[in-house]
């Protein structure tokens, strides 16, 4: 039986290759490579890093999915929700690192947390980038102080998301 000895990190440059090559594994774990938004576990990490206690959900359902991916492929239809979704630089606000855009539990279900002011924007915004893409969601606009926090908040959205498509209505915004 043999034993082998773990190498150690000798030298500067053994130790900056090391890191990079965990930044970029981190990285990777944290951006959905179908949608080039977060992944559900960085949504979580950057709803906990931020105050959302003045901030809006909103809570998205790709309508049809299965029947898009059957007519363009996973990757294409993929590609148009990516395209779709993408916050503009415009949209971007530094100090809270807002929006943030991310999967939920499945991968036609999408979460955007922004200022009450830019919520309503974003969501006419995607639903038109959607629509000339040939594809639809359903909105939910919420408060994240709606609820005692914003995962009750976002699980309360995907709710009414649910009952409003079960009803037969699709590519609507509905504000709460």
């Amino acid at each position: 039986m043999t034993i082998e000895r773990r190498q150690h990190l000798t030298t500067a440059e053994d130790y900056e290759r090391r890191i990079k090559a965990l930044e970029t594994r981190v990285s990777e774990l944290s951006v959905s490579p179908w949608f080039g938004c977060l992944t559900r576990n960085a949504l979580d990490v950057a709803i906990r890093a931020i105050d959302t206690a003045d901030l809006w959900v909103c809570f998205f359902d790709i309508d049809r999915l299965k029947q898009a991916n059957e007519r363009w492929g996973k990757l294409t239809t993929s590609n148009k929700i990516a395209a779709s979704i993408k916050p503009r630089s415009s949209d971007l606000l530094a100090e809270y690192h807002l929006p943030i855009v991310g999967q939920w539990f499945s991968g036609d279900e999408f979460v955007a947390i922004l200022p009450e002011a830019d919520v309503l924007g974003y969501a006419q915004r995607v639903q038109k980038a959607l629509h000339s893409e040939e594809l639809s969601a359903t909105f939910v606009l919420v408060s994240c102080g709606y609820m005692v926090n914003t995962y009750l908040t976002i699980n309360y959205a995907d709710k009414v998301a649910s009952y409003v498509k079960a009803d037969g209505h699709r590519n609507l915004i509905v504000r709460i």
